[in-house]
This record gives structure tokens, sequence and C-alpha cells, in this order.
């Protein structure tokens, strides 16, 4: 018959528990990456607000290298959002409206943001950004007061005051890059007229 050694069984026990403990924190970190697939798409991410059509997509991207006509592109864009708002703030509560007032602020959220993105990435190139910038200045006004005018309503309080944030922010930017701008490219004239005397004067 043979004996059992009960300090050997538990010795066992615990080095398989001890391993299992071992390999679960070893894969640990990779089972969110693991699971994530089985999960359905509300849980595991939360998809960013589709905002642009194909085509508006692909003007912007045909405009990469002009700042003016891509900085045009999304003063229109967020027009579009703002014209939205204004015309929802004038009809009567129906089904829905908050949720589409919901989603237009974040939307414009969204824009407002890559519009800023835009101004910096530019100004960093010193792309010549002056004449639009002055019309940004000017339609934050426009937008400011159509993104207060739907009435009070908890579905949206918070996205539309992260609206305003986004707007005051673009004006900040905008107007701020307009004077560095303004200064930068008079200096450049400036220098350009002193090449030009150091030019005749040599010759």
């Amino acid at each position: 018959m043979q004996k059992t050694n009960p300090a050997g069984n538990a010795m066992r026990g615990n080095a398989g528990s001890a391993g299992r403990r071992l390999w679960l924190w070893h894969w640990l970190p990779a089972l969110p990456f693991i699971l994530l697939p089985l999960l359905p798409p509300a849980i595991h991410a939360q998809q960013q607000q589709v905002v642009l059509t194909e085509k508006q997509t692909d003007d912007l991207r045909d405009a990469a290298q002009d700042p003016e006509a891509r900085i045009k592109l999304y003063i229109g864009f967020i027009d579009e959002r703002t014209t939205d708002i204004r015309q929802l703030a004038t009809r009567s509560a129906t089904s829905g409206q908050s949720a589409r007032l919901h989603n237009l602020y974040q939307q414009f959220t969204e824009l407002a943001d890559e519009l800023s993105d835009n101004m910096d990435d530019f100004d960093q190139q010193h792309g010549d950004m002056r004449k639009v910038l002055a019309a940004v200045v000017d339609k934050t006004g426009e937008w400011n007061a159509a993104l207060k005018a739907p009435k009070s309503d908890d579905a949206y309080q918070f996205e539309r005051a992260s609206a305003v944030d986004a707007c005051q922010d673009v004006h900040d930017d905008a107007a701020q890059i307009l004077t560095e701008q303004t200064k930068y490219f008079a200096d450049q004239k400036q220098k350009e007229k002193q090449k030009e005397k150091q030019k005749k004067g040599g010759g």
C-alpha cells in the first residue's frame, strides 16, 4: 500500500497554486487586449463622433498645405453646426431634440479643437493666415451666441459648457496668433526693405 505524504501534497498544492498565480500575473496585462474584441463596441470603446462627410475629409486633405483654405473649411463646418443649433432653439421641444443638441455641441467642440490645432500648426510654419484669422475672431462672436440660444437642459448642459469654452479658446488663439503674425510679417517686410537698400547702396 502506497503511503501518502501530507506535507508533500501540501507542498505540491502550494506550488501549483503559486504557479497559477504566476501564470495569472504574467498574462494579466494582456487580458484587456484578449477580451477587447469579444466585448460589445459600446462597452470596450467610446466611439469618436464622426462629424465630417467623405467629401469634407477630402477637401481638408486637398487643402493640407493651404492655411487660408483649410481654416475656411473649418469655419464652414462649424457654421453648419451653429446654424443647426440656432434652428433647433427656435423650434418647439420634440422627441430627440435634446439628443440632437447634445451631439451638435460635441461636434462643435471637436471641430473647434481641430481648428485651434490647425491654426497653431500653420503658425509654427509661418503660414500667412492674417486675413482668415480676422474672420475667425469675428465668427466666434456669432458661434458663442448660437451655442447659448437653446434653453437650459441637463441633457446637454455639460456639452454646451465645453463648446462655449472651446469657442473662447478659438477666439483667444486666433486673436493672439493674428497679433503675432501681424508683427512677424511687418518685421519681414522691413528686413526686405533693408536688403534692397543694401543692394542699391552696394551697387
